[in-house]
């Protein structure tokens, strides 16, 4: 929000804070302790990270405590076991680079972290790369609904909606049979199984993708139109979690969409 801040450096011990007439020192004078982090016998900044100490205290908060990172480890264990190993996270959103809703161009950012860093640092701006800038739009990114992905085109805005959310309620959910506050109509249809990556990976092996603005464009829709670099890498098909959704915009839909029905929305 651009909210202005202070950082104020703290004894370890609670002493003291290092300002007004402790500002200028090095060291507590109560405890002797020094006021900056030691690391290989110097002194460093408060941001300097010792990338193998993590604290292992049973707690999920951070990536190296799930299931993922152990299982990675598991399976290449030449890779788990060297710490100068960097795990990267790939992240993307939808912008509007105009500042104009109304209009229907948008662009996709795409953010490179890393994960070896403490939760504190790894997710601040210095350490997050802008990588690249993308333009896209689909109608079916449902990862795991595939081609039976309900989607509808706003007409003015032009913005894809997904519908039918119904179909992952249990079969007597009262919600099935609700018409008004969804798309008009009752739900039946159970939710697909999920698409494992080995899956996809048969889908999309042996498409053949030419690259210029040159080539003839297929009348023939697909769903896949280009194999993922991803998949050349020895593990993307070992992920359990290939690709996550934004948590801001499952907030604010589902938030609209409980509040709807609460207040008899259309």
């Amino acid at each position: 929000m651009g909210l202005q801040y202070k950082k104020i450096h703290a004894c370890p011990n609670d002493y003291i804070l290092y300002r007004k007439e402790f500002e200028a020192l090095h060291k507590c004078p109560r405890c002797g302790l020094s006021r900056y982090k030691v690391k290989d016998g110097g002194c460093s900044s408060d941001e300097d990270v010792d990338m193998d100490n993590i604290n292992f205290d049973g707690m999920l908060c951070h990536p190296v405590d799930s299931l993922q990172w152990k299982k990675i480890d598991s399976l290449f264990p030449n890779f788990g076991s060297e710490a100068r190993n960097l795990r990267l996270k790939l992240a993307l959103d939808g912008m509007n680079p105009f500042g104009n809703l109304s209009t229907n161009h948008n662009s996709w950012s795409v953010l490179l972290s890393i994960y070896n860093l403490p939760p504190w640092l790894c997710m601040k701006r210095k350490y997050v790369i802008l990588c690249m800038m993308i333009a896209g739009k689909g109608h079916h990114a449902c990862s795991i609904s595939e081609q039976q992905t309900s989607y509808l085109q706003l007409k003015h805005g032009k913005k894809i909606v997904y519908t039918r959310h119904q179909k992952f309620l249990r079969p007597n959910h009262p919600y099935r049979r609700l018409k008004k506050v969804f798309n008009g109509c009752q739900e039946h249809e159970f939710a697909p199984t999920l698409l494992t990556s080995e899956k996809v990976n048969d889908q999309v092996k042996d498409i053949n993708i030419i690259f210029g603005k040159i080539q003839k464009k297929s009348t023939e829709k697909k769903l896949w139109k280009k194999r993922s670099i991803f998949f050349d890498l020895p593990y993307w098909c070992h992920l359990d979690v290939r690709h996550y959704t934004n948590v801001m915009h499952v907030e604010k839909n589902v938030c609209d969409s409980v509040i709807g029905i609460l207040l008899n929305i259309n």
